[in-house]
């Protein structure tokens, strides 16, 4: 999308900018490394969240969906096929989920769950 990202963190007045804050951009670095699919060069005409379609922020490249698990750690995407696979981002690890009447409703795995945002992959 061609974006920047603005941390709003202003520096020292030396320049410098505080501890933590190399350390959330080197956490921030890790999330990117396994996880950067699901942000660049995606196309812009997925589910977006609304009632009637999901819940879930979403992008899209080809066939394949990253959805971010809502705060009870679902995803529900309806008028979709049959997804081919389903897998956690960052470990490409299965995940189980239930598909009927045209929608997809999956609940990440407690034990899958880190701090970060982990996004769910859908190949389609």
């Amino acid at each position: 999308m061609g974006g920047n990202l603005l941390v709003n963190v202003p520096p020292r007045g030396d320049g410098e900018m505080m501890d933590w804050f190399y350390e959330v951009c080197d956490e921030m670095a890790a999330w990117m490394a396994h996880s950067r699919e699901a942000t660049y060069d995606v196309d812009q005409d997925v589910p977006l969240p609304t009632l009637d379609k999901t819940q879930n922020y979403t992008t899209k490249r080809g066939n394949i969906y990253y959805s971010l698990p809502n705060e009870d750690r679902v995803i529900f995407i309806s008028d979709v096929t049959e997804p081919k696979s389903v897998t956690l981002l960052r470990t490409g690890e299965p995940i189980d989920f239930d598909y009927r009447e045209q929608a997809l409703h999956l609940v990440l795995p407690k034990s899958m769950e880190t701090k970060l945002p982990d996004l769910v992959k859908i190949v389609f």
